[in-house]
C-alpha cells in the first residue's frame, strides 16, 4: 500500500514540475498590445474626420441584440466620437424609442448573433476643404451577421452621409443619415 501511494506521489511531483517548467518564461523585449472587441480600429484616431467618420459609424452600425437593449447602445459605445445632438441622444436615458428598430433584432437576439460593421470613406465622398470648421463625409459601410454557429451572413452594404464638427478636442460626429 506504501509503494502504491509512494507512485501517486512521485506521478503528482513530476505533474508538478512539468506545469511549473512550462509556466516560465523569457521576459518580453515588447510590450503585451492592449486590444479590444469593441469593433474598431486599436490604432489612434486621426485629426482629420474621415478615420473619425469611420470609427463611429463602424461602433454605431455593430449590434449584440442578444445583451443590447436596442440600437441606441451602440450610439452610447460611440460617444467619445460624438458632439451635438447626436451625443445629447448616446446619453439621454431610456432614448431607445427614438432609434429606429430593425425587424431581425429579435431573431438576431433569439440566436445570440452579432452584427459588426466595417466601414471605409466612400471614394467618391466629399472632400474637405482646407480650414473647414464642419465637413461631410461619405462612409460606405457593410455589416455582417455573425452566428454562434461560425458561420456569418453579409447584409446589403449602404453609404452613410455623415457631418462633423471640429471641436477643441478633435472631430466629433454630430449627425448621420443613410444615403444610398
Amino acid at each position: 500500500m506504501l509503494r502504491k501511494h509512494q507512485g501517486q506521489a512521485a506521478v503528482l511531483i513530476g505533474l508538478i514540475a512539468v506545469t511549473a517548467a512550462c509556466g516560465r518564461s523569457e521576459p518580453a523585449d515588447e510590450p503585451i498590445p492592449e486590444g479590444t472587441d469593441a469593433h474598431v480600429e486599436i490604432n489612434p484616431v486621426e485629426a482629420s474626420p474621415q478615420p473619425v467618420a469611420r470609427a463611429a459609424m463602424q461602433t454605431i452600425l455593430s449590434w449584440q441584440p442578444a445583451t443590447d437593449t436596442s440600437k441606441t447602445d451602440a450610439l452610447r459605445r460611440a460617444q467619445q466620437w460624438l458632439s451635438g445632438e447626436l451625443l445629447d441622444a448616446a446619453l439621454t436615458p431610456n432614448a431607445d424609442s427614438e432609434v429606429r428598430p430593425d425587424p431581425r433584432w429579435e431573431a438576431w437576439k433569439q440566436s445570440i448573433d452579432v452584427v459588426t460593421a466595417r466601414c471605409d470613406t466612400a471614394p467618391d465622398g466629399v472632400a474637405v476643404p482646407e480650414g473647414a470648421r464642419t465637413v461631410v463625409v461619405d462612409v460606405e459601410c457593410t455589416q455582417t451577421v455573425l452566428h454562434t454557429s461560425g458561420q456569418s451572413t453579409p447584409l446589403t452594404p449602404g453609404t452613410w452621409r455623415t457631418t462633423l464638427t471640429e471641436a477643441s478636442d478633435g472631430w466629433r460626429l454630430t449627425s448621420y443619415r443613410f444615403h444610398s
